[in-house]
């Protein structure tokens, strides 16, 4: 009797859960990992944002003009004035919704930085994720990475494993321009 009321207790508690639970973990990296790791690095401002279903799940797609350029080692070449298309998956399409902790998130009109890598497909994605774009208010980076819900993988000094919420601390944008032009130089000797 004892096992049947327990059995019976821990169904109606599995009947009150959420259906649905998500969560995302992101590897944690240092700003000079993605800028070493980014084909791209530009300043930009966001012209559009669309979202549509692609076998019925939602994607946007970005279009960014590129107003200044700060790191180019990709295949291709890209100038100022560029519009350069950056597809990410999530967002709402139709009733459907897929949210995506620690995703980039985009505002139309809005100035950006971003590190960018580019895709076989021909479409650009940010590099490290949330970790990669920076909104710019006047003269200060803000990142969106302490905004997020997703929990980042920490490597300790001895390779221990930790997950910790995010740490960010703002930048400006010519600390970030100076820490792109280290990264470059220390990369290439």
């Amino acid at each position: 009797m004892k096992l049947y009321v327990c059995c019976l207790n821990l169904l109606m508690a599995l009947m009150i859960l959420p259906t649905n639970a998500y969560s995302t973990t992101i590897m944690e990296e240092k700003a000079e990992a993605i800028i070493e790791r980014a084909d791209f690095i530009v300043s930009a401002t966001v012209i559009d944002i669309t979202a549509r279903l692609e076998n019925d799940v939602p994607f946007e797609y970005i279009t960014i003009k590129v107003k200044e350029i700060h790191k180019q080692d990709g295949a291709i070449e890209i100038l100022e004035g560029d519009e350069l298309p950056i597809r990410l998956m999530g967002g709402e399409v139709d009733g459907k919704k897929l949210v995506i902790e620690g995703r980039p998130q985009f505002v139309k009109d809005e100035d950006v930085l971003v590190a960018l890598k580019l895709a076989e497909s021909g479409f650009f994605y940010v590099a490290g994720n949330v970790q990669g774009l920076y909104h710019v208010a006047g003269d200060k980076l803000i990142n969106d990475t302490a905004e997020t819900n997703a929990m980042f993988v920490r490597r300790g000094d001895k390779g221990q494993v930790s997950f910790e919420a995010p740490v960010v601390e703002q930048k400006t944008i010519s600390q970030m321009k100076a820490m792109i032009k280290k990264v470059a130089e220390e990369s290439t000797r």
